[in-house]
């Protein structure tokens, strides 16, 4: 079925651009770095899987919720994805299609608003959609995946998927059942709503409003003789997520996981499997050395998180610590931990690695152990630069209130690389003559002010657009658009202003700081392991010719760095 999606696409007026990208192979370095055509694909795509499968979205919800919750809903998943949908709440509201579809509010009455919401949807549309799917609003649902996943089955046959919870200590329930949990969404076709509707509801359901909508539903489908499947992809992977991306991606110990470990029909593997880009090309072309600082009391939570993460990625690496652990790579940059002692461990860290490695590694990256970095990207980014040359990039910080004169400098957690140059020069001139000799002081600052006196300039690091790059703190506080003091605060002493939300962030970022272990397992998920249909490009190539496409993928990631990371 999804050949035939890309035979339709193929009529389009992006034809040229898809059959391109038909005959180009990625897999050797991770995805096509084009992002016009990234873009244009994937609403071709989307756009016809739109067309094929309509899908009405109910979703629950309470009016205390709609500046949390439903608002940044509509902005993203649900204007994107549903054909059409309804907030099932206890109030009217047109602005943004709430109803009234039962009279109170908590999670008690679930089952009330969904049966509210499925009658009064069914009542208007009737057949007209192909499925229902029901969520909170707590709920994100990827619904290009959601398509291509209903796209090979029949809506006018029994259809019910979703994450499948099996309980046996239910009172009102004489025997075990089972039924799919709401919180991750569950989708029912026509059919289904039609039976529920127009036979169960009436007659055979609870008639009381009372109730979690999934189980109640859960049970009334038992009675109309409807599979309750577990829904997963070939490979036993769960599909519909009960948790977020942190509470199922992460190997750490959390209650969200074990609870539905422990209730779910058939068990999961804990942690992602991660896709493992292919990217040889960029790793000969550009190696990296990192140096991240940290601490003994950091190495099960940051540091091993990391070097499961993006550290393996790193040409080679050194963990700035007050003390030796081989096990990690630890070397004793500084002899006392605290935050303030930063300056000295990374500048025994850059002194040691130095006289060891050299100018073996093109670049040497300064991290902290709450950072996370997207190697494949920062290579891109840094493929048409000389090592041989002075540079030094980050997130530019425009201090006034620290001495006579104001300074700049790139902060810390979101890592700032410097060319092989730059080091040799601070590690020979700087550190022994010029930089401050005192090992007190944010790495990040007093490096800061020693470059500035070597000379070497301190650009406001962005993409084509003027868009972020270096991230100083976590996806949420840079995509959200809502009020938090991480963002206020970067972008106040940030040296050139950006947009707020997912508009200010490039579409290849760097890095991103403040990242526990549980979200490096959550991004590294979300990178290399999740897809949307129609934009991962490896779908739509064939070619085999991987030494010819090795010189022409090299050739167009120059060519779109060369455009990409310099701001008009």
């Amino acid at each position: 079925m999804y050949v035939k999606v890309v035979d339709e696409v193929k009529q389009k007026a992006h034809i040229q651009a898809v059959e391109k990208l038909r005959n180009e192979t990625v897999e050797d370095f991770g995805q096509d770095f084009i992002s016009n055509v990234d873009e244009d694909t994937y609403k071709l795509v989307s756009d016809q899987l739109k067309k094929q499968i309509k899908i009405m979205c109910i979703i629950i919800t309470t009016p205390k919720y709609k500046q949390s919750r439903v608002i940044p809903q509509i902005e993203t998943w649900v204007k994107r994805g549903c054909t059409d949908w309804v907030y099932a709440s206890s109030k009217e509201d047109k602005s943004i299609k709430a109803i009234r579809s039962y009279r109170k509010d908590g999670y008690e009455f679930g089952y009330g608003k969904t049966r509210g919401g499925l009658i009064w949807s069914w009542k208007k549309y009737g057949d007209t959609f192909d499925y229902y799917l029901k969520a909170d609003d707590d709920s994100y649902v990827v619904m290009e995946n959601l398509r291509l996943f209903l796209m090979n089955k029949d809506p006018n046959t029994d259809v019910y998927e979703g994450f499948k919870l099996r309980i046996s200590t239910d009172s009102e329930h004489p025997k075990p059942y089972s039924y799919h949990h709401g919180g991750a969404a569950y989708v029912m076709s026509k059919s289904v709503v039609r039976k529920l509707v127009e036979d169960s509801f009436p007659k055979r359901c609870q008639q009381s409003p009372s109730g979690a909508d999934d189980r109640v539903i859960g049970k009334c489908l038992i009675d109309l003789k409807i599979h309750c499947p577990d829904t997963r992809d070939r490979l036993g992977g769960l599909l519909f997520m009960p948790s977020t991306p942190i509470n199922f991606a992460t190997k750490f110990p959390n209650a969200k996981f074990d609870i539905y470990s422990g209730y779910n029909w058939r068990k999961f593997q804990k942690g992602a499997k991660a896709y493992k880009l292919a990217n040889d090309l960029l790793n000969k072309k550009v190696r990296i050395f990192c140096i991240i600082v940290t601490t003994p009391k950091y190495k099960q939570s940051r540091v091993i998180p990391q070097i499961n993460t993006w550290v393996k990625r790193c040409s080679g690496y050194a963990y700035a610590s007050s003390v030796n652990d081989d096990s990690i790579n630890a070397i004793k940059g500084f002899g006392k931990d605290n935050y303030k002692y930063g300056y000295g461990k990374v500048r025994g860290a850059l002194i040691k690695m130095w006289k060891k490695h050299g100018d073996k590694f093109d670049y040497y990256l300064k991290a902290d152990d709450d950072s996370y970095v997207i190697m494949e990207n920062l290579r891109l980014f840094l493929l048409n630069k000389d090592p041989n040359q002075d540079l030094y990039e980050g997130f530019k910080l425009h201090v006034t209130t620290d001495g006579k004169k104001p300074y700049s400098y790139h902060q810390g957690g979101a890592g700032y690389v410097m060319s092989k140059s730059v080091v040799k020069r601070l590690v020979e001139t700087g550190f022994p003559k010029i930089c401050q000799q005192n090992a007190a002081g944010f790495d990040d600052r007093v490096i800061g002010k020693c470059l500035t006196k070597l000379k070497v300039g301190i650009p406001d690091t962005r993409d084509m657009y003027n868009r972020l790059l270096f991230m100083p703190s976590t996806p949420n506080d840079f995509a959200t658009k809502a009020n938090n003091t991480k963002f206020n605060f970067f972008y106040d002493t940030n040296w050139n202003k950006f947009k707020k939300g997912s508009e200010g962030m490039s579409q290849y970022p760097l890095s991103f700081h403040y990242c526990d272990g549980n979200l490096m397992y959550a991004i590294e998920y979300l990178l290399y392991s999740a897809n949307v249909i129609g934009i991962q490009q490896r779908i739509f190539h064939q070619s085999n010719n991987k030494i010819e496409n090795k010189a022409n993928v090299l050739k167009k990631m120059e060519q779109f760095s060369r455009v990409y990371y310099n701001k008009k």
